[in-house]
């Protein structure tokens, strides 16, 4: 037997799963999942070993993903599945190993526990073997371990089922041998259970158990006993003392031959070496020759430059083998040839560099070492690979077989010798002489597995790729799949899944015979994916890693099925006969190693498909099609007889009508995106740069073009020309116009909206007139096809980018570019430029001369020149489209690489621009591959930002001063001309900017320029002089039109002006001026024509970057920080386009200002708590508060922003509420990518509150909302998150205030004053400040003084306890002490009666004339008594000196009281505000609400000039707004039902809001139909609020459960109401607040809500009541009354069957506060009960009756400050909130309305004692101050299987007896507090527990207490220690008897 350990650690599965929810979150982070060897390692360890191999699985695949980016994206996703799966599982088996409760047939480690108990005392007790065997039972263990995917020790258990279960044995020896067996084998299994529940597997215990139960004869069998029966008590008693082991060697070593046992199969494979070849060349597809001519030559070409390189790297690496970073290039290789080889249909050679790239990957991450047959094997395919090229080139079959390569690789990859499964003559055998042979082998070989029942399926059948060639579009999808290698395996964990594999098999197939009959059972079908679950986990662990992806697909495909994500169709059962069908030949050849067929893959694709709700292809016809082609080989003669004679029309039929039914779901997707299409072009315009708005571009979707592949080859099969036609002709057209990124135009649509007319046409008339269908290939299709073309190129259809654009540009060098040998020879040239004469670039160079020469700085200048030419010829041709940011910025790179070739020695640069390359060809491959181009926007930016670092720098140093050799009064006469000059300029340049057409304004720039450059060259400023030269020469150009007006050139021209100030500054701040050399000449060029204003990157000098810089951090003097316009300031255009802009946004509707104003300060609220509940989701995706939480925020955000008309707004928050509520209820997966979608979405909806804040209607975002719906489809479609941001708005909203600024501060200029000439440019804006007359504080800051003002006031309350308490102290020390002096006096008299007599007898020789008492004749004691004396004096004298402090202490903390509550009402009427400040708010609800539902309703608010609190008001909104929409909604009926009731047309709804006392009332009142209390009782029931059986609620009670969360009666969820969240919010937010809400309605004539709350939520009056021993604090807003009532009335009540107590007259329903509190009896708390009970009458405004019993009252009322509750409790229903008392400990603060309602009926109470089940456990309860005691008896008692409680002592037992009965107590006598006699008379005289037998044990065993005890009614008596046998027997005795 296992000991049991101590100090356990934390659970392994507890880890694991904590490990692995945050490597599911960092599943892109590869370096975060190798984190997890650790846990790999502990699985391992604790015998986990098919969870420690995924483990190790996903380490291997993270270690990829960590050395290669490109493989990242595509294995990613596969270690997220399989961690996902790892989770569940491990969620799963926690779950079943720590159950308390056994459920059913669901496999519980409990359960197979005590099924094991029962059979080994079954078998322990049992004299006859025999019958006793067949009656043992192991399913529960069984079930165990089929659950927990323990396949070995599943096995093991049916073993010893099927061994205990033969009924042939005849003798007795037999009989006595299996019974031994059978308890040794329940032994092991006892220790293996309890191996697992400490979550650790010991596979040697189970292979101990296998061996005893195949074992032949039972060695513990004498031979004399040979014909005695046996004992089955002796044969467990010499069981159980043997160890395990032990009982395995005997068993070996002397078994009988006559015992059965059972044969374990064993497996055998022998791959036959043909076979294996078979395999590989059946995983080759054929060449596709149908590619472009030039993609062809493209492709040759790259596959020449790939062998080169490899060539190079190969030299490396064979001269060091373990070099990795160059085998990682080689790699790439063979990557790139793959990529590229499937691309263009090289498909031979694809194939063939993939098998070699993943037998690579195995070395590169470490699983497969380098050896010679490695480096030989990469060297000899790198020599075959041209010729498989020129093959190709040639569309001629490869002259080699590359079949053998694929083989020689997957030996490698599988540790085999290279040549396994060749013969000496496959190695040089071409591939198209090889006979092609049939793949497929029987399932019953010679050497079978396993022995296996017939099949009603086997892979003797065909399938559809076998000897047929697919049709195109099948064909496409068996392309995506991808091949995947299998692992190698120990053999026997291979042989226990072959075993496995043929058992699920044997499984399902008979499931699945039963499911096709009627495919709606979707019970059945949840087997079937679960043993298709069992293959995919098991065929993963093995390595079987093709048939664990074809199982994956199925599962994928089924659960689709299971959540109605698809239906099931005729294709797919036919597809899951074909799978089931072939397994298990499948798994024999995985066994074998001989490859898989063809079929595999087909399978796969067409599971795939079907797994999409699209899906557009029917397997059932693909497989009736190729059915009749496996027989023998047939002509086309033969097929077309065939058809004829089996009825090919019926096919034909069939197949039509499948087109058809799949066709009108196209077409409908087709008139989603028409109808989309329109409303985006009814959309507001977008703005844009330009002048003018623009409509909202339409893009075409992939399911728009998909929607037409799938039309036309739907078509094609079902020979309909006209529809082949058009969707053909639609395809390319809508292919074209995605690829170039050109969104559809108005006549674009109507052409689609058209296409899908007359395609529905087409197929009506085929449908109807089968006989007018023509072959596709005998109609000349190319008129329609002419035709439709020629019709979208009337539509203005733009040409696109196209691969042959590409070729033409000549840009070979650009695409070859390696930037390290470039940065390597530009280093060399600048070496050799140092050491002489620069070389010439200035020559000019053609992209035809050759790039040779001797000298490094040639070669460099001639390269580089053929780069920028490149570079600007790509760009110049991308212009216009979206990836041309990424052409520009490599054409700005060469250009300034050209002029400063030291940049390239720039690390950060370089890799930058080899980043920039990387997306380059990226780009050019999406280009020929037609997909769209995407581009790193980061990476490009982070390019030019490093460049234009650079070239800062390089300018600065490179930067030339013009030194001033003037006379300095002529310097300052030109500075002061300049000022002059510079205050027109800027006026002239701002008026050009608002009228750029303007030729007046630029001839007097032109002329102001003019006098500058006259006044420098006078002063001989060449510097400045130039500058002032060409900028009049730009403006003279603008003026005769040489040079277009336009925004780029109003940039120039600024960065010009700027140009001059810094020139200016330097003249006046440090007598210099600079060259601008670079700049001028950039200015020369535009003058001259030779460069164009668009895309010009100017290069001004640092110095003027410096000042803006400057200028922009901090105000400086104004040479520092010119005044010039910036580009930004059009100010008219400016304001008066953006606010029309924004007025087009609300559609002539902008909502209200106040009522938009309150919502956005809710929204702000609400968008950051959001926040906040979000991160806690994400940190916890399983808490369910969060989740609460956010749907609550979510539906309020909704509700506000439908009521400001912020639609966009509201149907996001709508999607995310419904998210919240899928994922709340866990009917869709908490996955990483939805976590970071709604991340998104809650960012947007943070902007939108921006955009809002500035009267901006926010635009709706599409793409999230349509991301969310899709993952509400199919939550794994979700692979990406859509960008949408509200980026351009804003950037609107900056640039619309930054105008409106600077106009502003134009106007406040003082043109009038000139600055001084002395350097001083600034022109001084002075700014008037505004002086505010009142101060206005922050409401939050306000909230903290009022939270600091309660806190004070329960320090106070703390401080005058403890005074009071010191006060009682001390008076009662002050007691004391006089006690001690009044003992002190009594003391000293004594003493001198004693001295008087003592001297007596001296008295005759004292001399007479003194008397004794004269003489001091005191004694030491005399004198320490005086000194007592004294001491108790002056302690007096100290008390009274306290005293007197505390007495002034408490008359300042009276004066502190009266200052405190001063404060607090003082701060609490600063914040109120009146009730009508909402009231335009709920006006606008009421209206909107109303007018969105077709009915007219009036709200009218009364006594809405009151004040309310402010923070009430704030809280209290939302619920008011939930209760009027809920009014409008569902109170309010349309105006023709109520004209039809006699109602006015217009509905009414009141609001009326009252002040009684320290409360405020609010009644809402609507005469609309009520609330129908079946329809609320219905749901109640449904939810099990309620039981189906309570007839005691009454309609009153019923109403109030619509506050519950999820509780509604409507049939619809809108976004107005349907949700059941609203009320929840209601009652949520007004019990925070500490106030209460009821409901009271008539059916037909409407409903009244009435919420009570108090004036503040900060303090309120309370009454404190006792419950027990604990106190609860009532507010007396809920109180209306409290009643004295004799105790014997509530006792008989309680007693009584009756549910009310009539009190002064009326009928009260009345409940127990302890009862329903803790479950007291009531009847026993009136025992104890001397006085009257209070009775707490409830206030309730529903008129009802209510009260509450409480146990007494604790004073009269306080005021207490409210403190709101944590999460963890916040949600228990009858608790609102909570204070802290004075001596600070926590009181709560009830909700008696809350509790009230979740009561049910009162429950009676009768001398009968309810009878216990057979199955509950007898409950003792142990009383015994020893800890030891109470623990050995608890575990002994617990093993014997009773329930045990226990007390510590007398008063805890009694404590503990109020609310439990035991079903017999074990009591201890001597115990603190309380003994043993006391609790026994106790326990006596309690009418409850009076007849609880009592045992009492102690070590007490005199006579004297044992009567004592038997008197009292003790039922037993024992001594200590007692005798565990003696007590178990007595308790089955006296629970027996109870």
């Amino acid at each position: 037997m296992s000991q049991t350990t101590t100090n356990q650690p934390q659970p392994l599965f507890s880890q694991a799963l904590s490990a692995l929810e945050q490597a599911i979150y960092a599943v892109g982070t590869p370096d975060a999942l190798l984190s997890l060897q650790t846990l790999a390692q502990q699985f391992a360890e604790h015998g986990w070993r098919q969870q420690s191999q995924t483990l190790a699985d996903v380490l291997a695949d993270a270690k990829l993903m960590a050395q290669d980016d490109e493989l990242a994206a595509n294995v990613g996703w596969q270690v997220e599945r399989q961690l996902q799966d790892l989770y569940s599982y491990l969620l799963q088996a926690t779950d079943t190993l720590t159950s308390t409760v056994a459920r059913g047939d669901e496999p519980s480690l409990l359960a197979a526990q005590e099924q094991l108990a029962a059979n080994q005392s079954l078998l322990q007790h049992a004299a006859d073997p025999a019958p006793v065997l067949a009656e043992l039972n192991f399913s529960a263990l069984i079930r165990l371990f089929e659950g927990l995917q323990l396949t070995h020790a599943a096995e093991v258990a049916e073993l010893l089922q099927t061994l205990t279960q033969s009924t042939s044995l005849a003798d007795v020896t037999q009989q006595a041998a299996i019974c031994h067996q059978a308890m040794a084998a329940m032994i092991g299994f006892d220790q293996i259970l309890r191996d697992l529940a400490n979550q650790t597997v010991h596979e040697a215990k189970l292979t101990d158990i296998e061996q005893i139960l195949q074992g032949k004869a039972d060695a513990l069998v004498h031979a004399d006993t040979a014909n005695e029966p046996i004992s089955t008590t002796d044969i467990y008693a010499s069981v159980t003392h043997l160890d395990l082991a032990d009982a395995v060697d005997d068993h070996a070593d002397g078994m009988t031959a006559d015992q059965p046992t059972i044969e374990q199969p064993t497996a055998q494979a022998a791959a036959a070496e043909s076979d294996a070849l078979i395999a590989a060349r059946a995983s080759l597809k054929p060449d596709d020759d149908s590619s472009d001519d030039d993609i062809r030559e493209i492709f040759i070409e790259e596959a020449e430059e790939v062998l080169d390189e490899m060539d190079a790297n190969l030299a490396v690496w064979q001269t060091d083998p373990t070099d990795l970073a160059v085998l990682k290039e080689i790699r790439r290789g063979f990557h790139t040839l793959k990529g590229s080889g499937r691309m263009v249909g090289a498909l031979m050679l694809g194939e063939t560099a993939w098998a070699v790239e993943n037998m690579l990957n195995r070395v590169l991450d470490g699983t497969l070492p380098v050896s010679d047959d490695l480096v030989a094997f990469i060297r000899d395919t790198r020599a075959k690979i041209p010729t498989l090229v020129q093959d190709f080139s040639q569309k001629q079959p490869p002259s080699i077989d590359p079949a053998v390569v694929v083989l020689q690789a997957t030996n490698l990859l599988h540790g085999q010798p290279i040549d396994t499964g060749l013969t000496t003559t496959s190695a040089s055998q071409p591939v198209h002489a090889v006979a092609q042979a049939d793949l497929h082998t029987t399932a019953d070989s010679d050497t079978p597995m396993m022995p296996r029942a017939d099949k009603a399926y086997d892979d003797t059948s065909t399938a559809p790729t076998e000897n047929a060639t697919l049709p195109a579009d099948w064909q496409v999808l068996v392309d995506t799949i991808e091949p995947v290698a299998d692992a190698p395996a120990d053999e026997d964990i291979q042989e226990i899944y072959i075993e496995e594999a043929h058992e699920v098999l044997d499984t399902i197939r008979p499931l699945f015979n039963d499911w096709q009959r009627t495919t709606d059972d979707l019970d059945t079908l949840k087997e079937i994916r679960r043993g298709f679950h069992t293959l995919k986990g098991s065929g993963r662990m093995v390595g079987a890693n093709q048939l664990g992806e074809l199982a994956w697909s199925i599962e994928n495909m089924l659960n689709r099925v299971l959540d109605h994500t698809v239906a099931v169709s005729s294709g797919m059962v036919r597809l899951l006969a074909d799978v089931l069908g072939s397994f298990d030949g499948l798994v024999d050849r995985f066994a074998e190693q001989s490859g898989y067929p063809d079929d595999v893959f087909l399978w796969q694709a067409a599971a795939q498909a079907y797994a999409k709700p699209d899906a557009a292809l029917d397997y059932a016809l693909l497989a009736c099609a190729s059915a009749d082609t496996t027989a023998a080989p047939m002509t086309a003669d033969m097929v077309a007889e065939n058809l004829a004679a089996d009825g090919a029309d019926d096919l034909d039929t069939i197949a039509d009508d499948i087109f058809i039914e799949e066709a009108q779901e196209l077409l409908e997707k087709i008139d989603d995106f028409i109808q989309l299409a329109r409303a985006a072009a009814a959309a507001p315009l977008v703005d844009t740069s330009d002048d003018e708005a623009q409509p909202a571009e339409i893009l075409v979707t992939d399911g728009l073009v998909r929607a037409f592949h799938t039309l036309r080859g739907g078509a094609a099969l079902s020979n309909m020309p006209t529809v082949y036609a058009i969707s053909a002709a639609l395809e390319t057209a809508l292919g074209d116009l995605m690829a170039c990124e050109q969104g559809l135009t108005a006549s674009q649509i109507s052409l689609v909206t058209q296409a899908r007319d007359e395609i529905w046409q087409a197929i009506s008339e085929y449908h109807a007139q089968p006989t007018t269908k023509h072959s596709i290939e005998d109609t000349d299709l190319s008129a329609i096809t002419q035709d439709w073309v020629r019709r979208f190129d009337a539509a203005q259809m733009v040409e696109g980018l196209r691969v042959h654009d590409l070729l033409a540009l000549d840009i070979d060098a650009l695409l070859d570019v390696n930037v390290s040998a470039l940065a390597s020879l530009a280093q060399k040239a600048q070496v050799q430029q140092n050491d002489s004469q620069p070389a010439d670039s200035s020559a000019p160079v053609t992209d035809d001369e050759p790039v040779s020469s001797d000298t490094p700085a040639l070669d460099w200048s001639v390269q580089i020149a053929h780069l920028v030419q490149q570079a600007e010829r790509l760009n110049e041709r991308c212009t216009g489209y979206k990836y041309a940011r990424l052409t520009t910025a490599l054409a700005q790179v060469y250009q300034a690489l050209q002029q400063n070739p030291e940049f390239l020695q720039d690390l950060a640069l370089a890799n930058a621009l080899a980043k920039l390359h990387e997306q380059l060809i990226g780009m050019c491959d999406a280009i020929a591959a037609g997909l769209n181009v995407k581009i790193d926007e980061a990476n490009v930016q982070a390019l030019i930002n490093r460049l234009e670092m650079l070239d800062d720098t390089a300018q600065l140093a490179d930067l030339v001063y013009e030194p001033i050799d003037t006379d300095i009064d002529l310097v300052d006469v030109f500075v002061e001309e300049a000022q002059n000059l510079r205050e027109a300029i800027q006026t002239s340049f701002g008026q050009w900017q608002n009228a750029l057409e303007s030729t007046t304004i630029v001839a007097e720039l032109r002329r102001y320029f003019h006098t500058l450059k006259g006044g420098a060259n006078m002063i001989g400023l060449l510097s400045i002089a130039e500058l002032a030269r060409y900028a009049e020469m730009l403006y003279h150009a603008l003026a005769i039109k040489q040079l277009e007006p336009s925004p780029e050139m109003v940039e120039v021209m600024q960065q010009v002006h700027e140009t001059f100030d810094a020139q200016m500054y330097q003249l006046t701040q440090h007598q210099r001026s600079f060259f601008a050399t670079r700049f001028i000449g950039q200015l020369a060029d535009l003058v001259s024509g030779r460069q164009s204003v668009y895309g010009l990157r100017l290069r001004v000098p640092p110095l003027v970057k410096q000042m803006r810089q400057a200028a922009q951090a901090t105000e400086a003097p104004a040479l520092e920080t010119p005044d010039l316009p910036t580009i930004t300031e059009y100010t008219p255009e400016v304001v008066n386009n953006l606010e029309a802009r924004r007025l087009a946004t609300w559609h002539g509707q902008e909502p209200d200002p106040d009522l938009l104003n309150v919502y956005l300060e809710e929204a702000r609220e609400l968008i950051d708590s959001s926040s906040e509940h979000l991160q806690e989701f994400r940190t916890n995706n399983s808490d369910l508060g969060a989740l609460q939480a956010l749907q609550r925020e979510l539906h309020t955000i909704k509700g506000g922003a439908r009521m400001v008309g912020a639609e966009g707004v509201a149907t996001l928050a709508h999607e995310m509420e419904t998210i919240y509520e899928e994922l709340g209820s866990r009917r869709k997966p908490a996955t990483r990518m939805i976590s970071n979608l709604l991340a998104s979405c809650h960012d947007w909806l943070a902007s939108a509150v921006f955009v809002l804040e500035n009267n901006y209607n926010p635009q709706t975002p599409t793409a999230l909302i349509d991301a969310l719906m899709a993952f509400l489809r199919d939550p794994d479609s979700l692979h990406e998150i859509p960008q949408s941001s509200l980026e351009k708005q804003i950037e609107q909203i900056e640039l619309y205030h930054t105008a409106l600024t600077q106009s502003t501060q134009k106007v406040e200029r003082d043109l009038s004053v000139i600055p001084s000439m002395q350097g001083n440019f600034e022109v001084v804006q002075e700014q008037t400040a505004s002086t505010a007359e009142m101060l206005r504080i922050s409401a939050g800051l306000m909230e903290r003084m009022i939270n600091l003002s309660g806190e004070s006031a329960i320090n106070r309350a703390r401080i005058e306890m403890g005074i009071s308490s010191l006060t009682n102290t001390i008076e009662e020390m002050g007691i004391t002490v006089q006690r001690l002096a009044d003992q002190l006096r009594r003391m000293e008299t004594e003493l001198e009666v004693q001295i008087l007599a003592q001297i007596g007898d001296t008295q005759a020789a004292m001399e007479d004339d003194f008397d004794p008492l004269e003489m001091d004749q005191y004694s030491a004691l005399n004198q320490l008594s005086k000194s007592l004396s004294e001491s108790a004096s002056d302690l007096l004298d100290i008390n009274n000196t306290m005293l007197d402090k505390t007495r002034d202490t408490e008359n300042l903390l009276l004066q502190l009281s009266r200052t405190q509550t001063e404060l607090q009402d003082g701060l609490m009427n600063s914040r109120t505000v009146p009730f009508s400040r909402i009231t335009p708010r709920l006006q606008r609800i009421v209206r909107q609400t109303a007018t969105d539902l077709g009915k007219a309703v009036e709200l009218r608010i009364i006594n809405d000039e009151g004040e309310i609190d402010r923070n009430i008001l704030d809280r209290i909104t939302s619920p008011l707004e939930h209760m009027l929409r809920n009014a409008v909604d569902h109170g309010i009926e349309n105006s023709a039902e109520r004209i039809e009731q006699g109602k006015p047309r217009t509905g009414r709804i009141t609001l009326e809001v009252l002040r009684e006392g320290g409360e405020i009332v609010i009644h809402l009142t609507d005469d609309g139909r009520g609330i129908n209390v079946d329809a609320v009782r219905r749901k109640a029931i449904e939810r099990g609020l309620i039981a189906a059986d309570d007839t005691s609620l009454k309609p009153l009670d019923i109403m109030q459960y619509i506050f519950n969360a999820g509780l509604s009666t409507s049939s619809s969820v809108t976004q107005i109401s349907g949700r059941g969240v609203g009320m929840d919010v209601v009652q949520n937010e007004v019990k925070q607040l500490g106030g209460v809400v009821v409901v009271e309605s008539e059916l037909g004539k409407g409903s009244r809500f009435t919420m009570r709350l108090p004036l503040t939520v900060a303090v309120s009056d309370a009454l404190m009541v006792r419950a027990g021993d604990r106190y609860f604090a009532i507010p007396l807003v809920q109180i209306e009354r409290i009643v004295r009532v004799n105790p014997d009335v509530v006792y008989d009540f309680h007693r009584s069957s009756a549910n009310t107590l009539e009190l002064d007259g009326a009928d009260y329903r009345l409940r127990y506060l302890n009862q329903i509190l803790y479950g007291s009896d009531p009847l026993e708390a009136l025992h104890q009960q001397t006085t009257s009970v209070p009775v707490i009458i409830i206030r309730n405004e529903t008129g009802q009756r209510l009260a509450l019993q409480v146990d007494g009252l604790a004073g009269s009322r306080i005021e207490m400050v409210v403190k709101p509750l944590g999460r963890q409790v916040s949600h228990i229903a009858g608790i609102s909130a909570a204070t802290i008392m004075g001596d600070g400990s926590v009181m709560l603060i009830l909700d008696l309305i809350a509790l009230m309602r979740n009561v049910g009926a009162s429950p009676q109470y009768g001398d009968s004692k309810p009878k216990k089940s057979a199955s509950q456990k007898p409950v003792v309860l142990i009383i015994d101050d020893s800890v030891t005691v109470r623990k050995v008896t608890s575990r002994l008692l617990e093993r014997n299987g009773y329930e045990t409680q226990t007390a510590n002592d007398g008063v805890d037992a009694l404590e503990k007896l109020q609310t439990l009965t035991p079903d017999i107590m074990l009591l201890d006598i001597e115990m603190p507090r309380m003994d043993g006699f006391e609790v026994a008379t106790q326990v006596r005289h309690n009418p409850r527990l009076k007849d609880v037998p009592i045992i009492m044990i102690t070590s007490r065993t005199g006579e004297k207490h044992r009567e004592r005890a038997l008197a009292i009614g003790v039922t037993d008596y024992m001594g200590k220690p007692f005798q565990e046998q003696e007590l178990l027997n007595a308790l089955a005795h006296y629970t027996a008897q109870a």
